[in-house]
């Protein structure tokens, strides 16, 4: 037979350890059921939860997106939230234990942070070059 596969988190990427179905009691006096994904470190046993979505699926907003690990569904132009996924992602780095991980995460934020230095450098001196006119 085999192995079990365990599945992954799409919010964090971390094992589900498992999930619960969690009762809530809406506006409207009826109740809808949210999954939650339940991680437990093994070292401290401490629990950590990540919302997964309604169990009935979605009335009205964005949905959980699998294919795209932790939700970074809708990336545009709104630089306010992108900077926010940003942040969120990067701090859910500091949940990971793999060293090789850590240093290609590590690697690849420096070389993106290369590149948007350049790009700043480059609107910088077009903003200059644009105010002596």
């Amino acid at each position: 037979m085999g192995e079990k596969v365990k599945e992954v988190c799409p919010r964090c990427g971390s094992v589900i350890d498992w999930k619960e179905r969690v009762k809530v009691r809406t506006s409207r006096n009826t109740y809808r059921y949210y999954l939650i994904a339940v991680h437990v470190d093994r070292d401290t046993k401490k629990r950590r939860k990540c919302y997964l979505g309604p169990v009935e699926g979605y009335v009205a907003g964005a949905v959980t997106h699998k294919e795209h690990l932790g939700g970074l569904e809708g990336l545009d132009q709104v630089w306010d939230r992108n900077k926010y996924y940003l942040e969120n992602l990067l701090e859910s780095f500091l949940n990971c234990s793999n060293v090789k991980t850590l240093k290609e995460v590590i690697h690849t934020t420096e070389t993106l942070l290369q590149k948007l230095k350049t790009h700043l450098n480059s609107l910088e001196t077009q903003e200059k070059q644009e105010n002596r006119k």
